[in-house]
């Protein structure tokens, strides 16, 4: 009954999250703003905000519930983790590397002093790779497993102590 729950309220769920996501290009509050500066201008706020969003319902989900379905070791867990951080971090430098040979010798004199500003412009608004969903959600799966050690460890302390005194009354 359980696994029929999961292999149907779950997938449910997870779309309902992504439509819920999605449908904020439609918001009020950002519509009429975007982000400009002499890096150049971007999309609407509002639609920044939910394709970033979609991506994070999109990956996330499946990520940290397959690792736990799976019973995942924490070295398996550290690998997958290592690799998403590391794809992350790639495409975000090959992003910058590109804006340093592309458009900084084609910018001119003014705009040049904004070239820090113009690679962060272009990892934010590059919606197409969610190069930094990949970065973060490696980043929490790094974290997770120390947490969950942290929590275990107090709990593991205890039985030790608790043993050492039983073996102490007999």
């Amino acid at each position: 009954m359980m696994r029929l729950l999961e292999y149907t309220v779950l997938p449910l769920v997870w779309g309902g999250l992504l439509l819920a996501v999605l449908s904020t290009y439609e918001a009020q509050g950002f519509a009429e703003h975007s982000v400009c500066g002499p890096w150049g201008c971007g999309p609407p706020t509002n639609t920044l905000v939910a394709i970033h969003g979609a991506w994070v319902i999109v990956l996330w989900p499946p990520l940290f519930y397959l690792s736990w379905r799976l019973h995942l070791s924490r070295k398996t867990i550290k690998i997958a983790s290592t690799v998403l951080m590391t794809v992350g971090l790639m495409g975000m430098l090959g992003i910058a590397t590109w804006q340093w040979t592309v458009w900084l010798p084609n910018a001119s004199a003014w705009a040049r002093d904004y070239i820090w500003q113009r690679c962060g412009f272009v990892i934010v608004t590059a919606s197409d790779w969610p190069l930094l969903q990949l970065f973060f959600a490696g980043g929490l799966l790094k974290i997770i497993p120390w947490f969950i050690q942290l929590i275990q460890k107090p709990v593991d302390e205890k039985k030790e102590d608790w043993s050492h005194e039983s073996a102490s009354l007999q």
